[in-house]
């Protein structure tokens, strides 16, 4: 029940009940007496209540009203009417009633009002005074909490389940990564292997190609004279032969050439068909030379120079075969069919000198080591399968370089090998020289690389 409003119409209704059925007890002045004296009068004689609320003196009925009860004595020869006499209007409960209350000043019923109202006359509920409840909020916040705490929870629940999973499954890629690169590695042996039969199956094949179609004489022309060499000849060349020879070319297309760069529309016809017999010639001795007798072209190569004593390379010698490569004036496709032609060949050659430092290990250790006749035999016949090896794997790289030179040749024209010739005295051609040096300044990387870790150390920008 509110402070004012029906808080104070239900205690007027008290008021008027106690009026209304109230009988004096004897001694007592009748009601028409009391109640008719002024107000003043008998209001002014009674003395100052105490608190007319005690603890635990409100109630909530059934039906909303307030039950109240004060005990104060009754001022002069009036006594005060037994309690529980009364009956709510209301309710129909007794009403324990002061009797002071029928004459309260105002500011005593707005106090009361007040009172009544703050103490928790809700209908039908309890009073609330002395005691804290939970407020609704509070405990909305702590469900909400429980579920934040559950969703935090089962995310985490998730998370380590997924945690696992992955760990799972990078463990198993791990493992198949595993059997694929020891699948790799074999396949690589395996590769290896066919390389080095098909290295070995073709330097057979070109080897006995070449010997068959070499076998003839060779007729040189390059003196007024023709001078015929059969292949036991040649096979017989000394190194100072070949150089002999390959003087006699040198000079005779030097002469040509600069007969030939007299006429500014070019060199006659008969002029140029001259050039092209001699340089062909010049090679076809070398390629013919190299296959029947493969150690005096190496130590004609060895030496370097034409004519005087062996001289050793050096940084300003491989530094002459870059004027020489700049000197053939080679066009944009020439250059590229270098390069890729220096390439395959340097490709070749790893191969070839990797199987050799293998070939190399097995002979250094193939040392006799042990006691008994047996351990001798056992060590001569490693290293002797290893010089048969050795023996092979040399014929392949001559092989290869002489498939090289032959390929270089025939990407020049004969007035370009004639330069080359000629530009390159007094040392013999480098082939192997001059196509390095075109792929390194076409851009090759390799190649770059090959003439900075080389023994001269050259640097390309």
């Amino acid at each position: 029940m509110g402070a004012t409003g029906k808080g104070a119409d239900t205690f007027t209704d008290v008021l008027a009940s106690v009026a209304a059925q109230w009988t004096p007890a004897e001694g007592r002045q009748p009601e028409a007496q009391w109640s008719s004296q002024p107000k003043a009068e008998w209001t002014s004689s009674l003395p100052e209540p105490s608190p007319f609320l005690d603890e635990g003196s409100v109630h909530g009925s059934a039906h909303g009203g307030n039950y109240y009860h004060t005990q104060m004595d009754w001022p002069g020869s009036a006594s005060m009417p037994e309690q529980g006499t009364l009956a709510s209007m209301v309710s129909g409960s007794p009403v324990d009633l002061h009797p002071n209350s029928l004459s309260y000043p105002d500011a005593r019923m707005e106090s009361y009002r007040a009172d009544s109202g703050s103490e928790g006359s809700a209908r039908g509920a309890p009073s609330k005074k002395g005691s804290k409840a939970k407020p609704k909020d509070v405990q909305a916040e702590r469900v909400q909490q429980r579920k934040s705490r559950k969703r935090e929870k089962d995310k985490i629940e998730e998370l380590q389940a997924s945690l696992h999973a992955v760990g799972a499954e990078a463990k198993a890629l791990s493992e198949q990564n595993t059997a694929s690169e020891q699948e790799l590695q074999g396949l690589v042996e395996e590769l290896k292997k066919l390389r080095a039969a098909e290295e070995s199956a073709m330097t057979a094949l070109v080897d006995e190609e070449m010997t068959a179609r070499f076998s003839g004489d060779v007729t040189l022309t390059v003196r007024d004279t023709p001078t015929v060499l059969s292949p036991e000849q040649l096979k017989a060349l000394s190194e100072d032969d070949l150089a002999h020879y390959w003087r006699l070319y040198v000079d005779k297309l030097a002469d040509l050439l600069a007969e030939a760069d007299t006429r500014p529309h070019g060199p006659a016809p008969d002029l140029a068909r001259r050039v092209q017999s001699l340089q062909r010639e010049a090679l076809f001795l070398h390629i013919r030379a190299a296959i029947t007798n493969m150690r005096g072209v190496k130590r004609f190569l060895a030496r370097g120079r034409l004519e005087g004593p062996h001289t050793p390379p050096d940084a300003s010698t491989a530094a002459t075969w870059l004027k020489v490569a700049e000197g053939l004036q080679l066009s944009g496709e020439q250059r590229q069919s270098m390069t890729g032609l220096w390439r395959g060949f340097n490709e070749r050659m790893q191969r070839i000198l990797a199987a050799r430092h293998s070939i190399h290990a097995t002979i250094t250790s193939s040392m006799p080591d042990g006691i008994m006749g047996r351990d001798f035999a056992r060590n001569f016949l490693k290293a002797h399968e290893g010089m048969d090896a050795l023996v092979f794997n040399l014929r392949q790289e001559h092989v290869v370089i002489c498939d090289f030179v032959s390929t270089f040749h025939q990407t020049l024209t004969p007035i370009q090998n004639a330069r080359f010739i000629v530009s390159s005295s007094p040392y013999f051609p480098d082939t192997v020289a001059c196509a390095l040096w075109i792929a390194a300044l076409s851009g090759d990387q390799a190649a770059k690389d090959r003439l900075q870790a080389g023994p001269y150390q050259i640097r390309i920008g």
